[in-house]
């Protein structure tokens, strides 16, 4: 069932559509930078992305994987001067600085853990806050500018991850409240965590610890975006190959609405006539942009096309549609893809 206040989430939900949102995320996401003269040749033989191909400035979706090709952690690479940063889930920030600290034997690197605050700015009026932040010109997604607010060095990094024109604007640690005071001010409408989980079902993109974990292949996940099949070896490739080779998973990530109010619980089975195992929910959230129950789940591949009804294992149906659940000018890079 909705929960009381709603009405408040509702507001910045669909600021997010279609106005301006801007949401504390510091709890959301770690950092580390990779620093050395090797950083750039350890970190491609690790990660999915083409980390060679970055221009300081430049960002793109990444992930490490196990040997097996399941996944460790998504991250987003950014390319600085000298050193990377890799922006990633709150929860798989020490795993990740643990994995490559062990991978990290012969090569001249360092890889530390920093602190920042995080805000996250969204929706199609995000362009009017350039004034905010000095930007003299767009900033598209997967792109980077260091600026400052006040005397307070930031950097903007371009967002699509929840199919709408976003940033994320990171900061020293302790400058949370400062940056909050000054989006709203400037007419930005605050939500929370709880207006990101809901943007971010309704734009498909998958998240660690509920579409992404070791348990899952990483194009189980769609996560076409994240990977580079151009670039040289990295640690889960031949899996990754071999499935893309083949043209099929097991199973798809795939966008589900249902009609009704209750929420699927994640975990939750999915059934068909033919399959009483379908698969699975795993995250849901009612959409005041949809106006409907959206959620997120793996189908198995003979019952994942859009317009297929699947019950819920505690009653009720949903439908499987194509996703962003939300109409966009263009899905995020990390949207499923098969």
């Amino acid at each position: 069932m909705r929960s009381a206040g709603l009405e408040g989430e509702d507001g910045a939900a669909r600021a997010a559509r279609h106005g301006l949102a801007v949401l504390p995320l510091a709890e959301l996401f770690g950092l580390l930078r990779v620093v050395g003269p090797d950083a750039s040749s350890f970190l491609q033989r690790l990660l999915t992305a083409d980390v060679r191909s970055l221009r300081p400035g430049e960002a793109a979706p990444a992930a490490l994987l196990t040997p097996k090709g399941k996944v460790i952690t998504p991250l987003t690479v950014l390319c600085d001067a000298e050193d990377f940063r890799l922006l990633v889930p709150a929860e798989g920030a020490s795993r990740l600085e643990g994995a490559l600290g062990r991978y990290a034997v012969m090569d001249r690197v360092e890889v530390r853990s920093e602190a920042a605050d995080v805000v996250g700015l969204y929706g199609p009026e995000v362009e009017r806050a350039r004034s905010l932040l000095g930007l003299p010109e767009p900033l598209p997604p997967y792109t980077h500018r260091a600026s400052l607010l006040g005397e307070a060095a930031v950097t903007v990094l371009g967002d699509d991850q929840l199919a709408a024109p976003g940033w994320l604007v990171l900061g020293r640690p302790g400058s949370l409240a400062g940056l909050l005071e000054h989006f709203t001010a400037g007419g930005a409408v605050l939500g929370d965590a709880a207006t990101f989980e809901t943007c971010r079902i309704e734009a498909g993109t998958p998240r660690l610890g509920a579409e992404l974990s070791e348990e899952v292949l990483l194009l189980e996940a769609g996560q076409l975006g994240a990977v580079s099949f151009t670039k040289g070896c990295y640690v889960g490739q031949e899996p990754i190959c071999r499935v893309k080779s083949r043209g099929e998973v097991a199973h798809r990530l795939v966008g589900l609405r249902g009609s009704g109010e209750r929420l699927p619980e994640p975990g939750e089975v999915l059934a068909t006539a033919l399959r009483p195992d379908a698969g699975r929910v795993t995250s849901s959230s009612w959409s005041p942009e949809c106006g409907a129950v959206v959620a997120l789940g793996y189908l198995h591949r003979s019952c994942a096309d859009p317009g297929t009804q699947v019950l819920l294992a505690g009653g009720g149906a949903l439908e499987v549609v194509a996703l962003p659940h939300v109409p966009c000018a263009s899905p995020p890079r990390v949207c499923p893809a098969f």
